[in-house]
């Protein structure tokens, strides 16, 4: 570093200090993803005990108030007219698969798509590719493909938005659902 100018020298410092604080990143981004499966593994049995639950209201509606809800970190995400596909959800679930969790949307036969189960793969690290299901939009459901939250569920989705819903779905709606299907008393 001898013939490095004052600023140039600094520059190189801040270079390895900035690559140690992503090697960091990056370690931080793996172990909060193998905590967050752990979670939902150790966790599985009171999810499906509260789907009972929530199958006896009716998923659709229940699912569709912990959206909807003006206090949900998903209402910004779903449209009015996806009211009318969440009346054919049946089941909505979250599961550790491999190293990721699996959000899945299960439906009854409906006018609006061919596929009864959607789903989408993904991990709490950012750098990290999901997979997801196809979805098959029946003619005459223009209207609501154009907004619907359900393109989470396919490839027709920004990427920067995918990561804000898989996020909001995973550490908040999913696990704390009465936060916004419970209204509170004045």
């Amino acid at each position: 570093m001898a013939n490095y100018t004052a600023a140039e020298k600094a520059a190189i410092e801040y270079t390895d200090v900035q690559e140690a604080l992503n090697m960091a990143q990056d370690e931080y981004d793996i172990k909060s993803s193998e905590l967050a499966n752990k979670m939902y593994v150790e966790l599985k049995d009171h999810f499906e005990e509260r789907a009972g639950l929530i199958a006896a209201e009716g998923a659709g509606q229940f699912w569709w108030r912990a959206f909807g809800s003006e206090k949900s970190p998903m209402y910004e995400h779903v449209d009015p007219m996806d009211e009318k596909v969440f009346r054919a959800l049946t089941s909505f679930n979250i599961r550790a698969k491999g190293t990721g969790l699996e959000i899945i949307a299960e439906f009854s036969a409906n006018p609006f798509f061919s596929e009864t189960k959607l789903w989408r793969l993904g991990r709490h690290s950012d750098d990290t590719e999901s997979s997801c299901s196809n979805i098959t939009w029946k003619p005459g459901t223009e209207k609501i493909v154009a907004k619907s939250f359900l393109n989470f569920f396919s490839n027709a989705i920004d990427p920067e938005q995918e990561e804000e819903i898989f996020h909001a779905l995973c550490d908040d709606v999913f696990l704390n659902p009465l936060d916004y299907v419970v209204e509170e008393k004045a």
